[in-house]
C-alpha cells in the first residue's frame, strides 16, 4: 500500500500537473486558432453538437419512458458526448451557451449511479441464490432489494430532470 501511494503521488506530483495542464492549454489554443482559421470549422463544429444533442434529447426520451438497464445506460453514454462537445466549443468558440452543461452534469450522475446500482443488484443477485444458509440468503436478498429500491429512486429523480430539460 505504501509502495502504491507513492507511486500514485509521483503520477500526481504539481510538477506533472502543470505539465499536463500546460498540454491541455496548448490543445485549446490549437483548437481555437484552427476554428478561427479554417473556414467552415466553426460551422462543422456545431454541426456536430447539434447531431449530439438530437441524439442524446432522444434517448433521454427513450431512457425517461421506458427505464430499463440499457437505455439508461445508453442516454448516459449520449449525454456524455453532448456535454463534451458543449464543453469543448465553449472553451473554443465564443458565444456557445453553457447552460445545459450543468444539468448535463446532474442527468450523467444520476444515469451513473442508476447502473452503478444496477449492476451490483445484478451481481448480488446471483450469490443469494447460492447462499450458504438461509440466514444469509435472506440478508442477500434484503440487500438486493435496497439497492433496486435506490435505483428506482435514482430512475425518478432523473426522469423528473429529463423532463424539464426536455
Amino acid at each position: 500500500l505504501g509502495r502504491r501511494r507513492r507511486s500514485a503521488a509521483r503520477r500526481v506530483s504539481p510538477r506533472r500537473l502543470k505539465r499536463v495542464l500546460r498540454l491541455l492549454e496548448d490543445a485549446g489554443g490549437a483548437l481555437r486558432a484552427r476554428l478561427a482559421s479554417e473556414p467552415g470549422a466553426t460551422r462543422d463544429a456545431l454541426a456536430v453538437e447539434r447531431r449530439n444533442a438530437a441524439g442524446a434529447v432522444a434517448a433521454l426520451g427513450s431512457a425517461s419512458e421506458h427505464p430499463d438497464d440499457v437505455s439508461l445506460h445508453d442516454a448516459r453514454i449520449l449525454v456524455k458526448k453532448w456535454r463534451y462537445t458543449l464543453e469543448c466549443l465553449g472553451e473554443a468558440v465564443p458565444g456557445v451557451s453553457l447552460r445545459v452543461v450543468r444539468p448535463l452534469r446532474r442527468l450523467q450522475g444520476l444515469l451513473g449511479d442508476a447502473h452503478d446500482l444496477a449492476l451490483l443488484r445484478d451481481v448480488l443477485e446471483h450469490p443469494a441464490s447460492n447462499a450458504a444458509s438461509p440466514r444469509d440468503d435472506d440478508e442477500l436478498r434484503l440487500l438486493v432489494g435496497r439497492l433496486e429500491m435506490e435505483r428506482v429512486r435514482a430512475v425518478r429523480r432523473f426522469q423528473r430532470l429529463s423532463a424539464a430539460l426536455v
